[in-house]
């Protein structure tokens, strides 16, 4: 409807406004709402598109060749839903956004939903309703579309506001069943015993978590991506990051509750400030060693629990760049929090334990404890440093900080932990996980270094050798480039710009390209030979020494060991031959649009991959590539070739060197860790566990009274200090990263209006001659725009001044249909309407925004002859980095300021305190009556004050005694009266105690506590089941047409079929009949067109599961009443895991397609009373079989 309106408005507003030119410019106050809102206007004038109020959208300039119909359309980038008005020669059409679907899938470019439908990236879009598909409806109630959803698709779903309450929710449930469990082992426990009401709790608690493990319950919160394999996955009771952080909560809550029980039964608080020195208890010493050796068992398994969480997950745990995180890497933190809080409970219980035993007792515990784990570690072949010491270590540091927590805590009014020993467990714990995630990290990192240097060393790229064939038909059926070849002139960069823009697009920007036109009578000269050379000879001694033929034919591997992956192709022209040499470029491509063309395949990954690295490859011990910020030395001087891989480290960087062969080496390096990085590490985590511990202590104070008014004065000031720096860090961080960014832009902004100046002359330079620019030229703009984008290292884009695209150094980011041919309204309206000499400004493709400069492109006679267009794409990942050093520094420094503060704290609190302890001594020693000494106190400040009131008072005191002497007679019948009065008192004190009692215990009662507990627990348990409906409330797949049933010869068909796959170069299709099938036998009743569609779905699939040397049997065959198709292919066969999933709607075991061949194929033929299963060995190939009842 806003759609609707929103063109109506703009026809009524401006239908009639049209320049004299055709172009129509309009102050577009309105148009970014409506973009916001994923609307979009345009209008076509005698079918040329004149107005568009966004060019995001991909539309043909041709009305009549764009395809548009009123209702869905998908386009290049998306589905939209189209309304149109034609008024004279005039069309209006109005686009709203419903969902995109790009060609390329990366971080930039999501297929989702527009943010106003809040609808999850998982439901597709239909134009024709199929079972169990919802349909939406437009105005007036007329069908739009329909959305539907398989299970499959809605596995995950994405971080969201979604994502998040649900996860709210299923702690909040969590939290409520902790609750409740709590209540029923209480009451358990006053009638069974404390032990058998913690068995039963822990029984309960954890049989409930194995039962939601195994049965994925609730299903609803399984959907999400947290509990998805993609983010973790091992298998047993961790089988997720979900479950791994429900398992950590539960075993925090567990040892929260079985501590507390533990503690108030076995310890008694008395023996903390009266240990018996003397005497030894074998029993004692018995027991600490036990607990001991558990202690290290259970830090080795927590080892163990965190290297596996590290290590099988794609979860970053790089704390040095801050923004490298995600949500999972807090869940992960959170998760080792939660299970080293539990640790810490268990050792809490401990420390208790070892408070009623001797030092010399402490220490044989300790110390036999130790020596028998580490006689255990080396019987089981465990890394004695860190298997063993590491947790030793840890032990005794928590342990003695406990003690020491306890000891001092005795003298502590208020009973809570000294500052002193929350920051020792802290540190401890800090330092633990830091060594812990990053050695690990390492381990994972080096495992993926070598993997990445492994696809380097591979120097086939097989997915060109296919593409190569198509190219070579084409690029011989290219009529202007077969006149550019034979022309008597030949002009070689006009060649390599036809190949470029027409044929060796997309995929080919990442091989360097040279072209050589021969005849038999061409000779070459070859520079480092000085000699002449036929030139056909020439290449033909190329290949006959280097070539291996591919499975494209025109195309040669070179294996000339040149440290790229090299390719030679020979397309013959008659007696001309031109000769294509591809050489690739493993430097990941900067220039321009950095990520945005980035697909997640794997030669894409591996580039992504090198930006983490600085990268070269050594032939023959020379440097042959090299890339990234490390400068490698020409010759290869730190690799002794000794064995495939070898690590060192050398000029502040860490070096994996990979020996592919004798002759070729590849390196890959990355800046060494440094005891900052580690220093960084501990910082994060300090801060990070900081405020875990402030949250821990909220949970356990539940009543929440202010944090000061439970502290002693000494611990107030402590704390103050460390608040004062925690307040002041928040402001000054904010304040500083604005101020960096807003100085990052700036500069930005001056470095493209430089760099577009620079551009506009090298331009003018070349076209200053031109007196009209058009698509004439657009292979000499695009060879001119793509060799100044690669001097000026951007991107460069050519508008005319009707806003159309000339020319364009990145033709991928148009033909990929990212975003339309126009020019962005908002710089058009500026240029052409307000005639601006410069404009720059933010635009978007996708998720990407970056600034755009454009500029007017003037000939000699200073004519406007377009608008020249530079968008710069600034280093997102630059400013990142600095804002993250930045934020280590501060961090760091805060860490060490907080550190000083407290010790500073404690010495300032100590001298503030001292006076008052003193006055609290001496007030505790006065007595009435007798003679009480002054304080002799030095000062001039407060604590002098107070000491002279003190002093005062002392002396006020001994006077008032004196007069009490005297009055002591006076006041005998005031004695009397008070005794009376005592008297009658006495009986009214049980008699108010009695009503009070009388009054909790009504209070106390609770008579609906059982409503409602019940209420609440039936609004959970609905909103739990509204949650589950969403993934199970649309059908597994729709259903197809209905067909159109027919008799039809079966075999026949198949003989057609195959008949149109025989042209296939690297598959063989046969067809095979056990026994002579007579015209009648095969017939069959069904639908013709489906039938042809399963057997076009099924060969397909035959063909790309073989390789070049593929062979496919179809064999029909009559068994008893029905007709057996089966094709059988030689491929690698389908593995065990993924059989049940094989006929499963949008699972394929391909790197493209949809994954809905063979489920549709299993729709047709089960809606036809059919049958349709597979038979395959993994590595073996398949045969697919489809029965169908014979007419």
């Amino acid at each position: 409807r806003k759609g609707q309106e929103a063109l109506y408005t703009y026809i009524q507003q401006h239908g009639t406004k049209n320049k004299a030119d055709g172009t129509e410019i309009i102050l577009n106050g309105q148009i970014n709402t409506l973009s916001n809102q994923g609307i979009f206007l345009f209008k076509y004038v005698n079918d040329s598109l004149k107005y568009w109020s966004d060019n995001s959208v991909p539309l043909n300039a041709s009305f009549y060749n764009s395809g548009l119909r009123p209702g869905l359309n998908r386009l290049d980038n998306g589905w939209y839903y189209a309304i149109l008005e034609n008024k004279g020669s005039s069309t209006y059409l109005s686009l709203i956004l419903l969902k995109n679907a790009y060609k390329i899938d990366n971080n930039y470019l999501n297929n989702s939903f527009h943010s106003d439908f809040n609808i999850p990236d998982h439901v597709g879009i239909e134009s024709v309703g199929k079972s169990g598909s919802v349909e939406v409806q437009a105005i007036h109630a007329k069908p739009a579309f329909h959305l539907s959803v398989s299970r499959t698709t809605a596995s995950t779903e994405d971080v969201g506001i979604g994502w998040l309450a649900s996860l709210a929710l299923l702690i909040v449930g969590i939290t409520l069943l902790f609750s409740l469990l709590k209540r029923g082992m209480n009451q358990i426990e006053q009638q069974l015993g404390w032990l058998t009401s913690i068995a039963l709790f822990l029984m309960t608690l954890f049989g409930l978590r194995y039962l939601s493990i195994i049965y994925a319950f609730p299903q609803s919160f399984y959907s999400l991506e947290l509990f998805s394999p993609a983010q973790y996955a091992t298998s047993g009771l961790m089988s997720s990051l979900g479950d791994y952080f429900l398992n950590s909560l539960i075993t925090f809550y567990a040892m929260l509750v079985i501590s507390k029980k533990a503690k108030d039964k076995f310890i008694n608080p008395d023996r903390v400030r009266h240990i018996d020195s003397t005497g030894f208890r074998y029993k004692n010493v018995i027991i600490g060693t036990a607990f001991v050796i558990v202690c290290l068992a259970l830090l080795h398994f927590y080892d163990y629990l965190f290297e596996g969480l590290v290590l099988h997950s794609n979860i970053s745990f790089n704390i040095n760049n801050f923004f490298d995180l995600t949500v999972y890497s807090f869940f992960a933190f959170t998760s080792i929090g939660l299970f080293l809080f539990s640790l810490y409970l268990f050792f809490d219980f401990i420390a208790h334990f070892f408070l009623a035993h001797t030092a010399t007792q402490q220490i044989i515990s300790l110390s036999g404890g130790g020596l028998i784990y580490i006689v255990i570690a080396l019987l089981l072949g465990l890394q004695l440093a860190w298997a063993v010491i590491l947790p030793l270590l840890v032990l005794v540091l928590l342990l003695w900080s406990l003690r020491f927590n306890y000891v001092a805590s005795a003298d502590l009014p208020s009973g809570g932990y000294p500052l002193t020993t929350i920051l020792v467990i802290l540190i401890v714990s800090s330092i633990y996980v830091s060594q812990l995630t990053f050695l690990n990290s390492e381990i994972k990192e080096r495992a993926q270094r070598e993997l990445l240097a492994d696809k380097l060393s591979v120097e086939k790229d097989q997915i060109a050798e296919y593409f190569f064939g198509e190219v070579a038909k084409k690029i011989k059926s290219d009529t202007v480039l077969k006149r550019m070849i034979l022309a008597d002139s030949l002009v070689p960069e006009q060649m390599v710009t036809r190949l470029k823009a027409v044929h060796l697009t997309d995929f080919w920007r990442k091989y360097d390209l040279q072209l050589t036109v021969c005849n038999e009578f061409d000779s070459l000269l070859i520079e480092t030979e000085s000699t002449a050379w036929s030139c056909v000879a020439f290449f033909a001694a190329q290949i006959e020494k280097f070539g291996q033929p591919t499975d494209a034919g025109e195309l040669y591997f070179m294996d000339n060991n040149n440290g790229r992956i090299s390719y030679l192709a020979k397309i013959d022209f008659g007696n001309t031959s031109l000769y294509v040499e591809l050489d690739s470029k493993l430097i990941p491509e900067e220039l321009g649009f950095p990520d945005l063309l980035l697909d997640f395949e794997e030669a894409d990954q591996v580039r992504a991959g090198l930006k983490k690295y600085s990268y070269a490859r050594y032939l023959d011990g020379l440097l042959v590539d090299q890339s990234g910020e490390f400068k490698y030395n020409t010759s290869l001087i730190f690799s002794s070739a000794t064995s495939p891989v070898e690590y060192l480290t050398y000029k502040g960087y860490h070096h994996l060197i990979r020996n592919v062969d004798t002759r070729s080496t590849i390196v890959l390096s990355k800046p060494s860790n440094t005891l900052l990085d580690g220093l960084v590490r501990f910082s994060y985590l300090f801060a990070f566990s900081c405020l875990g511990g402030l949250l821990l202590y909220a949970f356990r104070n539940r009543r929440m009274r202010f944090l000061f008014t439970e502290m002693n004065f000494q611990q107030r000031i402590q704390y103050s200090m460390i608040l004062i720096l925690l307040v002041s860090l928040v402001p000054i961080g904010l304040g500083t990263k604005y101020y960096m960014e807003n100085q990052y832009n700036t500069k930005n902004q001056e470095n493209i209006k430089e760099k577009i100046q620079s551009v506009l002359i090298e331009v003018e330079h070349k076209l200053a001659d031109e007196s009209v620019i058009d698509k004439t030229l657009e292979d000499y703009l695009s060879f001119l725009l793509t060799k100044f984008s690669i001097v000026f290292f951007t991107d460069i884009n050519l508008f005319d001044l009707n806003g159309n695209l000339l020319a364009t150094s990145r033709p991928e980011i148009f033909s990929q249909g990212l975003i339309g041919t126009k020019m962005n309204v908002t710089a058009f309206t500026e240029m052409a309407g307000n005639k601006q000499t410069e404009f720059v400004h933010k635009e978007k493709v996708g998720n990407l925004e970056f600034l755009s400069a454009y500029v007017p492109f003037r000939n000699k006679d200073n004519e406007i002859l377009a608008f020249l267009n530079l968008p710069y794409f600034a280093k997102e990942n630059t400013l990142q980095k600095e804002i993250s050093n930045f934020l280590v520094a501060l961090i760091n420094f805060y860490v060490m300021l907080i550190i000083a503060a407290v010790f500073i704290a404690l010495f300032l609190s100590n001298n503030i305190t001292q006076p008052l302890r003193l006055i609290q001594q001496r007030l505790s020693t006065i007595r009435v009556g007798q003679r009480n000494e002054q304080i002799d106190w030095k000062g001039k400040d407060e604590i002098s004050a107070l000491v002279q009131e003190y002093n005062r008072m002392v002396e006020e005191l001994s006077r008032s005694a004196e007069l009490l002497a005297k009055s002591e007679r006076e006041s005998a019948w005031r004695e009397m009266a008070k005794q009376v009065a005592h008297e009658i008192k006495n009986p009214l004190t049980p008699m108010k105690l009695s009503v009070q009692h009388l009054e909790r215990a009504w209070k106390d009662k609770a008579p609906d506590w059982d409503k409602r507990l019940k209420k609440f627990s039936k609004t959970i348990i609905q909103q739990i089941d509204s949650l589950s409906t969403i993934a199970t409330e649309f059908s597994d797949f729709a259903a197809m047409p209905k067909a159109n049933i027919e008799t039809i010869d079966l075999v026949q068909i198949v003989n057609d079929v195959i008949e149109l796959y025989n042209d296939k170069e690297h598959a063989q299709i046969t067809q095979k009949t056990p026994e002579p099938i007579s015209d009648k036998e095969a017939v069959i009743r069904a639908d013709r067109e489906q039938i042809i569609r399963v057997l076009n779905n099924l060969i397909i699939n035959a063909i790309q599961a073989t390789a070049s040397d593929g062979v496919i049997t179809v064999e029909v065959e009559i068994v008893g009443d029905t007709c057996v198709v089966s094709i059988q292919d030689n491929g690698t066969g389908i593995p065990n895991s993924e059989k049940d999933k094989i006929f499963t709607p949008s699972f394929t075991t391909k790197t493209s397609g949809k994954g809905l061949g063979l489920a549709i194929v299993k729709s047709i033929v089960e809606n036809s009373n059919g049958k349709v299963w597979f038979e395959s060995e993994e590595g073996k190939g398949s045969t697919f079989y489809f029965a169908m009842p014979r007419s």
